[in-house]
């Protein structure tokens, strides 16, 4: 058996190959992930509700200087919604890395050996692009739970008062500031 070496392939869709039927091949849907991406993302769409409802309950608590309150909240509903779409995106190329791997699909005999490098290729591309989105949400999380504790205002005094977060300026609402946006560290550092 001789070795072969591939050195360079490209790519001009992954889209999944096709069983002989001409349909999809078949995976494990793995509904339950879809059904928690699209219940992340349906918050985004009720971000602008969730900021009217919170205006009524703070304007009845007799509460002021609650503008910023009122943005976070919606900030929040669009990082959930942000999530959901970044799951849903991990397992959309999780299904097709399925696909390349499925024994149903067509496969040319005279092109086996090629066909076999491009596959392995494309499920591993697939695999670091579900990778890529799923770190994605991660980071969303992390910044949407942060979000949630800076709600309570004993909690973000706490937050803003360490010096290593001075650069986020109070993680004001909607800041584009890198600093407002920590990452998802192994340290934890926020």
């Amino acid at each position: 058996m001789t070795d072969s070496w591939i050195s360079a392939m490209s790519f001009s869709s992954f889209a999944a190959p096709l069983t002989a039927k001409g349909e999809p091949a078949a995976t494990d849907k793995r509904g339950d992930i879809e059904d928690i991406a699209m219940r992340w993302q349906s918050h985004s769409s009720r971000g602008a509700a969730a900021g009217m409802a919170s205006l009524d309950l703070l304007q009845q608590s007799g509460r002021i200087g609650y503008g910023p309150l009122l943005n976070r909240v919606v900030e929040i509903h669009g990082l959930a919604g942000s999530i959901g779409e970044q799951l849903s995106l991990a397992w959309a190329a999780e299904q097709d890395a399925q696909r390349f791997q499925s024994p149903d699909i067509e496969r040319d005999p005279h092109h086996a050996s090629d066909l076999e490098f491009a596959q392995r290729m494309a499920v591993r591309a697939l695999c670091e692009m579900s990778t890529h989105f799923l770190l994605g949400a991660a980071h969303s999380l992390a910044n949407l739970v942060l979000r949630v504790v800076l709600c309570h205002p004993a909690a973000a005094g706490v937050v803003n008062a360490e010096k290593r977060n001075r650069a986020a300026e109070g993680f004001q609402p909607g800041s584009d500031l890198k600093a407002a946006w920590p990452t998802f560290a192994p340290r934890g550092e926020l």
